[in-house]
């Protein structure tokens, strides 16, 4: 991965592909229409399952902090600081 936490996508047989094997920093294709698609696919699919993870572990915690209640208790409190 880059400083910017992004992972490389490079096309085999290319030279950057051994750094980025080397490295662990992305990922080498075959460079066509059809595998760059199934990549993409395979990512999208990768960054889906770890968001319903994280969407299935605080969805109790997350209620709670900002239910109707919590929101009013912060409302009143911001405006008894502007008197």
């Amino acid at each position: 991965m880059l400083m910017g936490k992004r992972q490389l996508v490079v096309a085999a047989n290319t030279g950057m592909d051994k750094i980025v094997k080397k490295e662990n920093m992305g990922y080498i294709i075959d460079f066509n229409q059809t595998n760059f698609s199934e990549l993409l696919t395979h990512i999208f699919k990768k960054i889906a399952k770890n968001f319903m993870k994280k969407v299935l572990n605080c969805p109790a915690r997350a209620y709670k902090k900002y239910s109707w209640e919590e929101m009013k208790k912060s409302i009143c409190s911001l405006y008894e600081e502007l008197n």
